[in-house]
């Protein structure tokens, strides 16, 4: 008899989930596409630079990773990443460049591409490979190519 009672609360909340989340809609995991892409300040290689992408609808930082890369010498930069080994999610992003060559000291681009709330660069990540074009910046200061 007391099995019963057990059993039905069971079917009750396996029936319940079955409500919440339909088949394939469950959260978790959602797939990462590989990206590359450039980034030049004045029309060299911002070689240092950090360059991270804020899901558009959430660019407030709160809905989990934020993927990221470091411009390599040549301007290049990628993901995968060790912390994204699959690149980025598919979706739009609001970019967010910051210039600290070193790590330490000031951002050489002023703040102007840091703060996501007031984008200036934005992309589209799509299913599959993705060849972004190159984000073109200028320094404070000094007249260059302007920002896309």
């Amino acid at each position: 008899m007391r099995r019963l009672p057990s059993l039905l609360l069971l079917t009750t909340a396996v029936g319940v989930a079955g409500c919440v989340y339909p088949p394939g809609s469950a959260p978790g995991p959602r797939p990462e596409y590989p990206v590359r892409g450039h980034v030049f300040v004045n029309g060299r290689p911002a070689a240092g630079a950090v360059v991270v992408f804020h899901p558009a609808h959430d660019p407030s930082g709160r809905a989990g990773p934020r993927p990221r890369a470091v411009v390599r010498d040549d301007g290049s930069f990628g993901l995968p990443t060790a912390e994204l080994p699959g690149g980025a999610p598919a979706g739009n992003y609001v970019v967010t460049v910051v210039w600290q060559p070193g790590g330490v000291g000031e951002d050489r681009l002023g703040g102007r591409y840091a703060d996501p709330a007031h984008a200036r660069l934005t992309t589209a990540v799509l299913k599959g490979p993705n060849d972004l074009p190159p984000f073109h910046l200028d320094e404070p200061g000094r007249p260059g190519v302007t920002s896309p």
